[in-house]
């Protein structure tokens, strides 16, 4: 069985909440009541940043978005050229190369 790949961060009063279902949803840190939703271009691939009233995402096809923090409604977009082969992996990324690698 597939698992959904989710990303949340607190906010002050809101919880973001990402799905790779392309959604972005904005909860309620005090009751977890629903205070808006949004569904986006595709898959959020990282956690949401909140800066000056805006929740800024990025997503998988390149997109780059600027939220409402209050409505969710977009203020802005911009679309990126992505490479034609893009592979991504949880694994951490090597920073030094251990002694006991052969050259």
């Amino acid at each position: 069985m597939h698992q959904r790949k989710q990303s949340f961060q607190q906010k002050g009063p809101k919880l973001l909440l990402g799905t790779s279902n392309a959604e972005l949803v904005a909860l309620s840190a005090i009751d977890g009541a629903l205070v808006w939703k949004t569904v986006l271009s595709s898959e959020i691939l990282a956690l949401p940043r909140v800066e000056d009233g805006m929740v800024i995402v990025r997503t998988s096809d390149g997109r780059i978005t600027a939220l409402d923090e209050k409505t969710g409604a977009t203020r802005w977009s911009y679309e990126r050229t992505i490479p034609a082969l893009s592979v991504r992996t949880a694994a951490a990324t090597l920073t030094e190369i251990p002694s006991t690698v052969a050259t």
